[in-house]
């Protein structure tokens, strides 16, 4: 269904962002990072327990035994791998995890323990040499060598992963577990010394056992905050990719390809080859000063800009149209944004002096920009240049739009008309040829969705596959909303559903949309009930808003 176009006001495309926020992705808590950690954590707290008598007392926490037990609890999850790089890996993730932890409970940090534990080494056990992989041949040997007067987290778990992953496969004198044990041992006993921190190991140990045995599953709650802290930076970096999969997911279910009709990697857009007077031209084109930006560029003409999204981005008799960048900020991040926002005009005026006919889409979502980073989006969402803006709530309706003013026609979009015609190919072909679409285009969609399986001919009509159905005719009924809705403020004693996309307030009332939605869908098996499961399921996706007095 062809959505109509809308002009608003900087405060009211304001408003909108502000009333289908996504103010985060997820949370900390609910990662599998953070899950994966909190096992680990807890598996390493019960061998320490078996070592301590549940950490009976302080004086229970003997390095010696820790080390002995974390040993065993090592070699355990390496028998559960199922080949040496896994055991590896597995072996390397639980000792990272038990020294994590020792340092979080204490205090201490890899960058001073890295110093220090050389030095104990030579002062304590008056001895600074391991035995270090080494291959030969093929073969597996380990030869003593000295650990040199600067050791980090990262190499003292290595190093005992390696002697207990491959010490099967070692035929030398060496007893490589008993190394291992020391090794270790001596880590933790560097980790625990100075006042308090073996009494605030055995604060933990010692609460984590009391909660498990007295409040099954609630120890959990106790390893929470240490786990969630040390997790939260690459928790962090994931979760920056997330909305460009959130996005790729939605154009996948209207029937767009990865990697054709989408990219799923950045695309680079190189300065390379483009004259000043092009740049210049650009930049006048988008009401931009181009001056600063083609002394940056002729200073360095090997400059590149990448966006997240360029569509269409391979498809066959198509050049890349709209270009979109991806900024998602849950908290504060300021100067990455300030960055970002100074970025954009050059990147901008590069593109369209390689593209003429680029259109310019921000893709802006999170907290931040509802706080601190408010500044920020009305900088963006107010440059000339910028086309309009999605979210992640409004990017069914807002960037299917966008592709539908530059002529390109998704399969999602094919199947409304078959939807509304009842599967009738000419009278669909006739619909979307009247909304704008050329022949070619429509003859583009439909073999591909042929060629691809979404569509095929039975009985004279056309038959689409189960997936794309379903979306097709819940997407549906966001469409009809932005027809046929309007500009709504809800009388008393009435229902209303609201969409993005054409400003803060527009909606349709809740019975109006059900005879909408049976009218549209008249001439295939749809139902009172399919109709409040549509609703139902846009709702809990925070698609619609439905409201009430």
């Amino acid at each position: 269904m062809k959505l109509p176009s809308i002009s608003i006001s900087l405060e009211e495309k304001l408003s909108e962002f502000d009333n289908w926020i996504t103010a985060s992705i997820q949370q900390v808590t609910e990662t599998e990072t953070y899950r994966s950690e909190l096992a680990k954590i807890g598996r390493i707290l019960n061998s320490l327990g078996d070592a301590t008598n549940e950490f009976e007392s302080v004086q229970s926490c003997q390095p010696e035994r820790m080390a002995i037990y974390c040993v065993a609890e090592v070699e355990k999850i390496i028998s559960e791998s199922d080949s040496i790089a896994e055991s590896l890996k597995s072996a390397v993730d639980l000792l990272d995890s038990l020294i994590s932890m020792l340092f979080l409970v204490t205090g201490k940090s890899d960058n001073n323990l890295k110093c220090q534990f050389p030095v104990y080494l030579f002062q304590s056990e008056n001895r600074t040499v391991f035995p270090i992989l080494r291959r030969t041949g093929g073969k597996i040997n380990f030869e003593f060598e000295e650990l040199g007067r600067v050791i980090k987290q990262e190499r003292i778990s290595k190093l005992i992963g390696d002697a207990l992953v491959l010490r099967e496969k070692y035929n030398g004198s060496i007893d490589l577990e008993a190394e291992a044990v020391w090794l270790l041992q001596g880590y933790i006993n560097t980790i625990l010394s100075g006042e308090g921190s073996t009494e605030q190991l055995w604060a933990l140990g010692s609460c984590y056992f009391s909660l498990k045995n007295k409040s099954p599953d609630m120890e959990n709650s106790l390893l929470a905050p240490i786990v969630a802290f040390k997790v939260r930076g690459s928790v962090a970096a994931q979760s920056g990719h997330l909305p460009e999969k959130i996005l790729r997911r939605f154009m996948a279910s209207w029937g767009l390809k990865s990697g054709v009709d989408f990219n799923i990697d950045d695309v680079i857009i190189s300065g390379r080859d483009i004259q000043k007077g092009e740049l210049i031209e650009a930049a006048a084109d988008l009401h931009e000063d181009g001056d600063a930006v083609v002394d940056d560029l002729n200073s360095d003409p090997t400059k590149t800009r990448a966006y997240d999204f360029i569509l269409p981005y391979k498809t066959p008799g198509w050049s890349p149209s709209i270009f979109v960048q991806s900024q998602f900020y849950a908290g504060d991040s300021g100067s990455v944004s300030h960055k970002v926002v100074d970025q954009t005009r050059a990147s901008r005026i590069l593109t369209r002096a390689k593209y003429p006919r680029a259109i310019f889409l921000e893709y802006l979502d999170g907290a931040g920009y509802y706080s601190s980073l408010r500044r920020d989006l009305k900088h963006m969402l107010e440059m000339p240049s910028t086309s309009d803006f999605i979210q992640i709530r409004s990017a069914h309706i807002k960037l299917r739009r966008a592709l539908q003013l530059v002529g390109y026609l998704t399969p999602l979009d094919f199947v409304h008309e078959l939807l509304i015609n009842g599967g009738n190919l000419a009278e669909a072909r006739k619909k979307l040829n009247t909304d704008g679409y050329s022949t070619e285009e429509v003859s583009r969609c439909y073999d591909f969705c042929v060629t691809e399986g979404l569509m095929h001919t039975e009985s004279e009509k056309i038959r689409v596959s189960p997936r794309l159905l379903v979306n097709s005719r819940r997407l549906m009924l966001l469409d009809i909303i932005v027809i046929e809705g309007a500009r709504t403020d809800i009388a008393r004693g009435s229902v209303a559903v609201f969409v993005p996309g054409m400003g803060s307030k527009h909606g349709i009332s809740f019975n109006t949309l059900g005879r909408s939605y049976q009218r549209h869908l008249s001439l295939i098996d749809s139902g009172a009930a399919r109709f409040t499961l549509d609703v139902e399921w846009l709702n809990r996706q925070g698609l619609i808003q439905i409201r009430s007095t």
